[in-house]
């Protein structure tokens, strides 16, 4: 089990990246948004009807949606494109014929992809600590890594979900990452939740496992 962990840690380092800049501009690319959130933050001048905080960091806002949301969209997403990626080199069909344990091999193949965003995690909280003047609340984030890591096994959940319906209808992926960027933009990452109407705002409340996790962060 551990060689095939091993084995399937690199494969996907090769799929993500397939070229030995690839991990350079992917550092690259997360630095030049930090700077994007961090001067749009300093043009952004929230109304009273947004935040009733007398002071308002909206880089440490956008900041925080960012990281706790990375992992769980990746979960949902990670899935399918194991499926997609199964069916582009020939295998699904013999897997699914297979009787070996399909649905470990999924979820051990679908996990390491996901837990390979860690690594961009980390360089981002790093990078904000560092070069963005980000005030590290230690207990406080302390609080929203442990409550990630227990949300983690119903993003997986909504993940296996997700990849069903790509193995029904060999296809889905586009439409659940649409699916996804809605939900970040609706679960308040990049602005409070309180700029919807009363309404909206309970439905999504109540209903959007993303406006769950960040309320509670």
């Amino acid at each position: 089990m551990f060689d095939v962990i091993i084995q399937s840690v690199k494969k996907e380092f090769r799929n993500k990246f397939p070229y030995k800049t690839s991990l350079f501009f992917r550092f690259v690319s997360i630095f030049i948004f930090l700077n994007v959130y961090w001067y749009s933050a300093k043009a952004f001048i929230p109304k009273d009807s947004f935040v009733e905080l007398k002071e308002f960091n909206y880089f440490s806002f956008i900041l925080t949606g960012e990281l706790v949301l990375i992992l769980p969209s990746s979960f949902i997403l990670s899935f399918t494109r194991v499926l997609k990626e199964w069916n582009s080199e020939q295998i699904l069909d013999y897997l699914i014929a297979s009787p070996g344990p399909r649905l470990k091999l999924l979820i051990i193949q679908g996990v390491i992809s996901s837990l390979i965003e860690v690594l961009f995690v980390v360089f981002m909280f790093v990078s904000a600590m560092l070069f963005f003047e980000v005030n590290v609340n230690n207990h406080g984030w302390i609080q929203v890594l442990i409550l990630e890591f227990f949300s983690l096994p119903i993003f997986l959940s909504l993940g296996i979900i997700s990849a069903s319906v790509y193995l029904f209808t060999g296809r889905g992926e586009a439409s659940i990452a649409m699916l996804i960027s809605i939900l970040t933009v609706l679960s308040g990452a990049y602005f409070p939740s309180s700029a919807f109407s009363p309404e909206i705002a309970s439905i999504l409340s109540k209903y959007s496992p993303y406006n769950i996790l960040l309320e509670n962060s």
